[in-house]
């Protein structure tokens, strides 16, 4: 059955609780369902979507579009990148502070793959028309933006392993903490606390710009991703802040930009 884990998390009032979770990591055996659900379900029916979509374009129109081919090309990449390094998942918010519940059930099952291939399902409708030159720059606006988020992940991740590692071919500069560890204050990490967020939040405007300006369906998935990337970055702040005390406000004064670097 379901082990009874982290039940202390529930608050006591079962609307709330059901549509949060009661539990930050129930297991069915030895299965994380958080975990299943989040990558298994929900990654991979977008990733199934991401095919099926321009299957249909093909199907209906007997060749696939330009706008098509570039959307589901890059969103392709960023799902095989995420099966790749799914490991990964479980340094993030979700995993470590979001209980099991409703609302992530939901988003794993429907939310994502309905949602995030937006871009697709408008193209498969409206047949926007994308030239060869928009399409080269879009495709190296998102490889750009796919640098920096995986570059930036990387760094962090080997950070993590090895406080040591060079960054970009140089020794690390690092902050000292009174509970023993260090945070990394150059490369990416350096520049913004989550250039990671940029790299994200370029990507998803290279998917939706590729259907052009005829609607603002497609722009739905950055419109919606952009605030809550800025909330999730307020909440790691807050329980940074928690967790370093005063080192963290030290930190935050060596590395002022919480996303974009010079704006924000």
């Amino acid at each position: 059955g379901v082990r009874r884990a982290h039940l202390e998390r529930s608050t006591g009032h079962w609307i709330y609780d059901f549509y949060m979770g009661a539990m930050l990591n129930p297991k069915l055996g030895r299965y994380d369902l958080k975990f299943f659900f989040e990558s298994r379900m929900g990654m991979a029916t977008w990733g199934a979507f991401a095919i099926l979509l321009p299957a249909a374009e093909l199907q209906t129109r007997g060749e696939l579009s330009t706008a098509m081919t570039v959307v589901s090309i890059c969103q392709l990449i960023y799902i095989v990148d995420f099966f790749v390094f799914e490991s990964t998942l479980l340094t993030m918010i979700d995993i470590i502070e979001e209980n099991f519940g409703f609302m992530l059930w939901f988003a794993c099952l429907v939310w994502i793959p309905f949602n995030f291939t937006l871009q697709q399902q408008y193209v498969l409708v409206a047949h926007p028309s994308l030239s060869m030159a928009a399409a080269v720059g879009l495709v190296v606006l998102n490889f750009a933006g796919y640098f920096v988020f995986r570059d930036s992940n990387l760094q962090k991740q080997r950070f993590r392993k090895n406080p040591d590692n060079p960054v970009w071919g140089k020794p690390p500069l690092t902050m000292a903490t009174a509970r023993g560890t260090k945070l990394l204050i150059s490369g990416w990490w350096g520049l913004a606390r989550h250039t990671n967020y940029l790299g994200d939040l370029t990507m998803a405007a290279a998917w939706c710009l590729a259907c052009g300006f005829g609607s603002v369906v497609p722009y739905f998935y950055f419109l919606y991703f952009a605030p809550l990337l800025w909330n999730r970055e307020r909440r790691d702040h807050a329980m940074c802040k928690r967790k370093y005390g005063a080192d963290w406000d030290r930190y935050c004064e060596k590395v002022p930009w919480r996303i974009v670097p010079f704006v924000y």
